[in-house]
């Protein structure tokens, strides 16, 4: 039985609990996806686990002999298919030695065969970078009606086996009709995603590379009411940020018109480490203040409370600022 690593997905008209290892075009042949990742993606979560739902393999990972042997020739005809069309962008390696008796270190290394057909780019290429996003974009073949989709999945998971084993996450799901030619005034509707693959792409020393999933949005419409916040690597002036509003900029872009105070509620099973000047310049972007914050926490007698974490002295400079829990 597959990994079903359930959480949060949302769509235009509904919010429930799936699993993350589908997807809304089910039937329809893939013809290219777009993986965005932090940790480098585990080799066997990719082959036993994501690419037999994808590609819809008729054979199980899990079986023994002749089973396992189908499963496996079926893969790999399916990738020799899909030749350099799969794409996953990532962050560097860790620093840290891989410690051998870790079996999460063992399956990162399993299958090296299928890096073959998946192209693997890294950020950082020109100087160094980070790559936190996690957006995948599902090219889908054309259905009975003969039109094609793109699918859109943006998430908190990361392609690693602990991500989708034992942790909670939250998700964002769309499939949008493809019209036959692209259209200037579709692609500028995305506002600043198409800009964020070509810097991620020029980040990972291969401007070309994502440039086909840049003509994929330029034919569909971006969903009525949903408008995208990115960061890239770099830093940037005001004047900068003003042309391109990366990170804490965007927010304030989308902040409601007017001249009262923005409140943010934050809903996040982990908070980073936060200091009081760094989190003043932050809300300043988007025209709020530290007691504007909520921080929406999961009660301590839930069952997943173990898993939520707040450092405590993210909790004194919370606390400090006026925000609220």
């Amino acid at each position: 039985m597959r990994p079903r690593r359930w959480g949060a997905q949302m769509s235009s008209s509904e919010f429930n609990w799936e699993s993350l290892l589908c997807t809304d075009a089910a039937g329809r042949s893939l013809k290219a996806g777009l993986f965005t990742t932090y940790d480098r993606a585990d080799g066997r979560l990719l082959a036993e686990h994501l690419l037999p739902v994808l590609l819809h393999l008729g054979r199980e990972p899990q079986g023994e002999g002749t089973e396992r042997q189908y499963f496996l020739v079926e893969l790999h005809e399916r990738l020799k298919q899909l030749h350099d069309k799969l794409v996953i962008v990532s962050s560097a390696a860790r620093e840290e030695p891989e410690d051998p008796q870790n079996p999460e270190a063992e399956e990162s290394r399993a299958y090296p065969w299928i890096w073959r057909s998946i192209r693997s780019l890294t950020v950082g290429s020109r100087r160094r970078a980070v790559q936190h996003a996690k957006l995948w974009l599902l090219h889908w073949g054309a259905n009975d009606e003969g039109i094609e989709h793109l699918e859109i999945v943006v998430s908190s998971a990361n392609l690693t086996h602990a991500a989708f084993k034992g942790q909670l996450q939250a998700a964002w799901r769309a499939c949008i009709e493809l019209r036959p030619q692209g259209s200037q005034v579709r692609l500028q509707g995305w506002g600043i995603l198409p800009a964020f693959l070509r810097k991620l792409a020029e980040s990972a020393g291969d401007d070309e590379r994502l440039e086909p999933f840049v003509e994929l949005l330029a034919r569909a419409e971006c969903p009525e009411g949903v408008t995208f916040v990115a960061s890239v690597p770099g830093t940037y002036s005001r004047r900068e940020l003003k042309g391109t509003p990366w990170g804490a900029a965007g927010l304030g872009e989308i902040a409601p018109p007017g001249r009262g105070t923005v409140s943010i509620s934050i809903l996040s099973p982990f908070v980073g480490s936060w200091a009081p000047d760094a989190l003043d310049r932050w809300c300043i972007w988007f025209g709020g203040l530290g007691k504007s914050l909520k921080l929406v926490w999961i009660d301590k007698r839930h069952p997943w409370a173990g898993r939520w974490i707040l450092p405590k002295s993210t909790l004194t400079v919370l606390l400090g600022a006026g925000a609220k829990l």
